[in-house]
């Protein structure tokens, strides 16, 4: 599967965890930004889950500005407090679902062939910094963070620790 993860765009002061604290002008445009250079880089939408705190919403809408057919599904496995863990065995939930949908569709017997379609995850820090620490090493250590408006790609053939392979970021 191939994993893009993007942090919320830059949001108004307030506590970190505050789940109504909206995108300052400077986020939306960041975010605008790096959905214009990621859809450049895309050959088709990805399934798409992001956090229900405002934040995450409107950044959300604003990459469905540029990409229209971008769905999105709430996903409150995505708020910042939430576990590795619990965002990996939701992937692995989400991909088998996708891979079984295909293969209906496909009236294919041999769902092995058949390709899952990518999974964005919009949400926040830390979580997804040590999602994608995690994919590439799986040794506890923190090399990696997000900046607000910031998108990883990240190849992995489960989600698990230490499965994962960088592919690309974008930053506004």
């Amino acid at each position: 599967m191939r994993l893009y993860l993007m942090r919320h765009g830059e949001a108004e002061q307030g506590l970190d965890y505050d789940s109504n604290r909206a995108l300052t002008a400077r986020g939306h445009a960041n975010n605008l930004s790096v959905a214009r250079q990621w859809l450049t880089r895309i050959t088709h939408m990805p399934i798409a889950f992001c956090s229900p705190y405002l934040r995450a919403q409107q950044t959300a809408a604003d990459l469905r500005s540029i990409m229209p057919e971008l769905e999105f599904n709430s996903s409150d496995w995505l708020v910042p407090s939430a576990t590795v863990a619990t965002v990996f065995n939701r992937l692995s939930a989400a991909s088998e679902k996708q891979v079984a949908a295909m293969a209906d569709a496909s009236r294919s017997a041999d769902v092995d062939k058949i390709t899952t379609q990518d999974i964005l995850l919009v949400g926040h820090n830390p979580l997804l910094s040590q999602v994608w620490n995690d994919l590439l090493d799986g040794d506890g250590q923190h090399r990696f963070g997000l900046s607000t408006s910031h998108l990883v790609s990240i190849d992995a053939d489960v989600p698990a620790s230490a499965c994962g392979s960088f592919v690309y970021t974008i930053s506004p």
